[in-house]
């Protein structure tokens, strides 16, 4: 069971803010194909939740991580942070050996882990080949049935269609809207991009101190409101 008092609210692209799943989710209860757009603490977590809760109902599931960078090994973040729920997120994503291996690393009180530590091992939990480097997402165009296609920047190539996008790419992300100028509702926004777009106002302290705990816990609750869409579907 998740710490936080409440799921986070899921914010879509085309203005409204809601704590349901982005529709086409709703309506499938179990995507087949899901693009996750940055492999930050949001992008990873999301894709191990994802993954776990597919392996663990016998579901085929299709999830794609796009990084800009190269590689995750080399160091991009220093330092300890706080995460306050990190022991009961991490179980969730059954990663709670990990996490006190993380613990033993740390010269800080509870709950404080290495930043690249723990960002290393949520990507190598993932299965092979979800993780592709070097995919820098500009922009997200709809299909005629509703999916979502990511056009890659540096290739000028096209991923997808995937049934439903997560964009987790940080503070600053700028993914254009397609030609009609809303995302469908099978685009969610979760991480510190949430954050931005739902506090811009506020990039202190507060989101110093919790962001890294707020994008791992919207990583773990949107695979379990999916899961929990599934079982009123099957009811």
């Amino acid at each position: 069971r998740l710490t936080e008092n409440r799921a986070p609210r899921l914010h879509h692209v085309n203005g409204s803010t809601t704590s349901r799943l982005p529709a086409c989710a709703a309506q499938q209860s179990c995507p087949s194909s899901i693009a996750i757009i940055g492999a930050g603490f949001a992008g990873l977590s999301a894709a191990r939740a994802l993954q776990l809760r597919a392996a663990r109902h016998g579901q085929a599931l299709r999830v794609s991580v796009f990084e800009q960078a190269s590689a995750l090994d080399v160091p991009r973040v220093i330092g300890d942070l706080c995460l306050p729920s990190g022991a009961a997120l991490l179980t969730a994503l059954g990663l709670a050996d990990e996490w006190h291996k993380l613990r033993l690393l740390s010269s800080q009180a509870d709950s404080y882990v290495a930043q690249q530590q723990l960002l290393l091992v949520l990507a190598r939990s993932l299965q092979p080949g979800s993780l592709r480097f070097s995919c820098a997402v500009d922009r997200l165009d709809e299909t005629a049935d509703g999916r979502i296609a990511c056009k890659l920047a540096r290739t000028g190539g096209e991923a997808g269609p995937f049934d439903l996008v997560l964009i987790a790419n940080g503070l600053l992300s700028q993914l254009v809207a397609p030609s009609h100028g809303t995302y469908s509702r099978s685009v969610a926004v979760i991480g510190d991009a949430r954050w931005a777009r739902d506090r811009w106002w506020d990039l202190g302290m507060t989101r110093v101190f919790y962001g890294a705990n707020t994008a791992l816990h919207d990583g773990v609750a949107i695979a379990e409101c999916m899961l929990n869409q599934q079982h009123k579907a099957e009811s």
